[in-house]
Parts: structure tokens; C-alpha cells; sequence
């Protein structure tokens, strides 16, 4: 995919989905980025890739890729 489509859908995710927006957490550290969320969501989506290899390809967890595939 080139880089203008993938800022292009990464910018219509934020705006119609909070989930992608990158949050604080209650001690103030910034959590995952949005391109982290999107990125796993969409190797799922493309290439058939499970959940629990997210880990180790874009540093997030399982539950956390599962739920960005969803609400992707």
C-alpha cells in the first residue's frame, strides 16, 4: 500500500472511530499510537496473520490487536 493511501485511511479511522486515538493513561503516559492500532488491524485483516503474533511484529498485545481488528 503507498504512503498517501495509508495516511488517508489512518485519518478517516481517527475521525470516525475514538478508539484509535491515542490516549493518557491515569499516570499520564501516553499509550499505543494509533498507526500501532491501525497497523495490526490490518496485517490481520490482509495477510491472515493471528492475533498473538502482533506482539512481536507492531509491540502489541493480543486482546488489544483483537480489539483494534474489530473495531477496524
Amino acid at each position: 500500500m503507498n504512503h498517501s493511501r495509508f495516511l488517508r485511511i489512518h485519518s478517516t479511522l481517527k475521525a470516525h472511530e475514538p478508539y484509535f486515538a491515542q490516549k493518557r493513561n491515569g499516570a499520564g503516559v501516553l499509550g499505543l499510537s494509533s498507526y500501532q492500532k491501525m497497523t495490526a488491524a490490518h496485517r490481520m485483516l490482509a495477510h491472515g496473520v493471528a492475533a498473538d503474533f502482533m506482539d512481536e511484529y507492531v509491540r502489541i498485545g493480543e486482546s488489544t490487536a483483537m480489539k483494534s481488528f474489530k473495531n477496524f
